[in-house]
């Protein structure tokens, strides 16, 4: 393979940089309820499922490595919530690690372009996605 050839497939294999700040948004399934469910808890669940669908993460990968995530309108005591951690990346999976005993790694998948990041949810319950 010719030297240009060499540059030209080392220049292909370099994945885009996620560094920067990212908006994001959780989209999530509606649970299937059973028939029997009092009026209520359908209320609580489609008040839940909309607080989530207005709800919004701003995350802002650093250079060197950490990155912090702030959430804003969640339901739940920590609706409003910052993160901290380190992230890496391996190609088009970038990975992000909570600071702290509970932190385990969370990987989403990099769009080609660079612009978008997501992860499914466990079990298919729905997805979260980052744009910028």
């Amino acid at each position: 393979m010719s030297a240009l050839g060499l540059a030209l497939a080392a220049s292909l294999s370099f994945a885009v940089s996620p560094v920067g700040a990212w908006k994001g948004k959780v989209s999530v399934k509606a649970p299937t309820l059973p028939p029997n469910v009092p009026a209520e808890q359908k209320a609580m669940v489609t008040k839940m499922l909309g607080q989530v669908a207005k709800a919004t993460l701003a995350l802002n990968l650093k250079k060197d490595g950490t990155y912090q995530m702030k959430a804003n309108g969640f339901p739940g005591p920590k609706g409003n919530d910052v993160k901290t951690g380190k992230w890496t990346q391996k190609g088009s999976t970038v990975t992000l690690t909570e600071s702290g005993p509970n932190g385990h790694p969370e990987a989403f998948a990099m769009s080609a372009n660079g612009k978008s990041l997501s992860m499914d949810l466990p079990g298919g319950q729905g997805k979260v996605t980052f744009i910028r």
